[in-house]
């Protein structure tokens, strides 16, 4: 039996970059690098995922795989498609998704963000966020897939701080068998049957998904106190035990989640019944917010599909940006520097670079060190701009040789 899913075969065609307004990247790894575009026949934001890795079956297998899984997905709570395509050689340019941007940034950032400033994901944030990756999950196990990859770095938040599920380069048919081919994986949120590479199914991704909501509900990650992946690796097999917080009320789906055995865990279904369950009874749970959202999620088979032009405002970003979230200051600094569907403003962009900078943007502080130094001239003929600019180099130097 094939562990690989039915696959369905791309558009032969070649990323057309005078389509779309480059912004800024949003972040490159092994397999890919993405990036933030306007998309200029409706003006909106898209997310441009361009594959690194394809001078090998598996890097274009990778590719495929993702392709076919958002193709054939319909639930809100997972990244939408819009285009793509699969050159037939090199000269075409590399595999290439446009994707819904997610203007929210990662639930590792919204995690850190929180800690950040001494706080806690509420409860109502907590289950939407759960019951809306639950459901996602539960989605796709109902169409024979598994994830492999749940961890907070692949959970995706508008700008409501509604979750998406994303990254299903490494998804796989649904059954329990040795896996056939090994995949990079995350071992602090991987269930021990998938390191172990003795079988792995939809209870591998309940299992990820457990570690997740710990990191949630924590602030912490799986065995944060184990530096060496060895240990990581020897604490997940044998299921050492992980130091919850006293009294959560998530803490019961956490541990029927983290299970050793396979056998015993939940289904992701029964689990976004636990969260929906928990949500109701928690007197400090926004139950207006939950239930329209959990309707919204439970009913979406029964709506139209969304037009793509619903998709990727501006003004969302900029909302995010007023609100303080780093992401999105550092974004909106972007559009301003190349004058894309914002007027050209020097200062602005320096302004929202400065500020990401000060909450700890190292991208932020990145652009201040090298584009602002290839726009020396600009910069001194407008005296707002080089005092603001100055201002900043005299307060925090940046060392030139400083690697951020």
């Amino acid at each position: 039996m094939s562990d690989d899913l039915y696959i369905i075969e791309p558009p032969a065609k070649p990323y057309d970059s005078n389509a779309y307004d480059e912004i800024c990247m949003l972040g490159s790894g092994g397999c890919a690098s993405v990036y933030l575009v306007l998309k200029k026949e409706n003006q909106k934001l898209r997310a441009i995922k361009h594959s690194t890795n394809i001078n090998t079956d598996k890097g274009v297998q990778y590719f495929k795989r993702e392709y076919t899984i958002l193709k054939t997905s319909k639930h809100p709570a997972i990244m939408k498609l819009f285009d793509c395509g699969l050159p037939k050689d090199k000269n075409g340019g590399p595999p290439w998704l446009e994707l819904e941007f997610v203007p929210g940034g990662t639930l590792t950032d919204h995690i850190q963000t929180h800690i950040d400033n001494f706080l806690k994901v509420d409860n109502t944030r907590s289950c939407i966020i759960s019951y809306g990756i639950a459901s996602a999950l539960s989605y796709i196990h109902s169409h024979n897939t598994i994830h492999r990859d749940v961890k907070p770095d692949n959970i995706l938040l508008n700008a409501n701080y509604e979750p998406k599920l994303a990254d299903f380069g490494f998804a796989r048919k649904s059954f329990n068998e040795k896996m056939l081919q090994s995949f990079p994986l995350t071992v602090r949120y991987a269930a021990p049957e998938i390191i172990e590479e003795t079988g792995s199914s939809d209870k591998s991704d309940v299992f990820s998904f457990g570690s997740s909501l710990y990191h949630l509900r924590t602030g912490k990650a799986p065995y944060s106190n184990l530096q060496l992946i060895a240990q990581v690796i020897k604490a997940v097999v044998n299921g050492s035990p992980r130091e919850l917080v006293k009294d959560d009320p998530f803490n019961p789906i956490i541990l029927k989640c983290l299970k050793l055995s396979p056998q015993e865990r939940p289904s992701m279904e029964e689990v976004a019944r636990d969260i929906a369950e928990l949500a109701a009874s928690l007197p400090d749970v926004n139950q207006e917010e939950f239930f329209a959202y959990k309707n919204k999620i439970d009913n979406f088979e029964n709506e139209n599909p969304n037009d793509e032009d619903d998709y990727g405002d501006v003004a969302e970003l900029q909302g995010l940006a007023d609100e303080g979230n780093i992401d999105a200051m550092y974004q909106i600094g972007w559009m301003y520097y190349r004058g894309i569907f914002l007027k050209r403003n020097l200062y602005q962009a320096f302004e929202h670079f400065n500020l990401a900078s000060q909450f700890g943007s190292v991208e932020a502080a990145r652009a201040i060190k090298d584009v602002f130094k290839n726009s020396q001239t600009e910069i001194e003929s407008d005296p707002k701009t080089s005092s603001a600019y100055h201002s900043f180099l005299d307060n925090s130097p940046i060392d030139e040789e400083e690697d951020y």
